[in-house]
């Protein structure tokens, strides 16, 4: 058995988990059992460094439970029935925003206290916001 040492490169990587899963057996308490226990945490280690992948963002994260819940992206040639408040996408800006539908003009955007309602012209896409979380008991 080589000497442990942090891993480097994707060759020592691969090495590193053909060995742990030679010992994924081994006993607690063991020569063996610690050697496994060592190269888990340089295992870890380097996917950490090497294979990170960061935290969804908050939008991220509505857009997945949306998706989920089975509300997907709804063209704007389709509008919403009522006025509420959606989630939009304008793809001028590669964003995600929440706004206001007005049937009245039928357009997405927002009143503004000093210019009334402010439309949205960018908007192609929308989906009905996930209901509130339950109060807790």
């Amino acid at each position: 058995m080589s000497e442990l040492k942090r891993i480097r490169t994707e060759e020592e990587y691969e090495r590193a988990l053909a060995e742990m899963n030679r010992l994924f057996d081994a006993e607690a308490d063991t020569p063996e059992g610690e050697r496994l226990f060592l190269l888990v945490l340089l295992i870890g280690a380097y996917e950490q460094d090497a294979h990170y992948i960061p935290p969804p963002s908050d939008e991220d994260r509505l857009e997945f439970l949306l998706e989920k819940m089975g509300r997907g992206w709804i063209s704007v040639e389709q509008p919403p029935r009522e006025r509420n408040e959606f989630l939009v996408w304008m793809p001028s800006w590669s964003e995600r925003a929440v706004e206001e539908f007005c049937p009245l003009n039928g357009s997405f955007g927002h009143e503004d206290a000093d210019y009334g309602w402010c439309p949205n012209k960018d908007v192609t896409h929308w989906r009905p916001l996930p209901d509130p979380p339950a109060p807790e008991s």
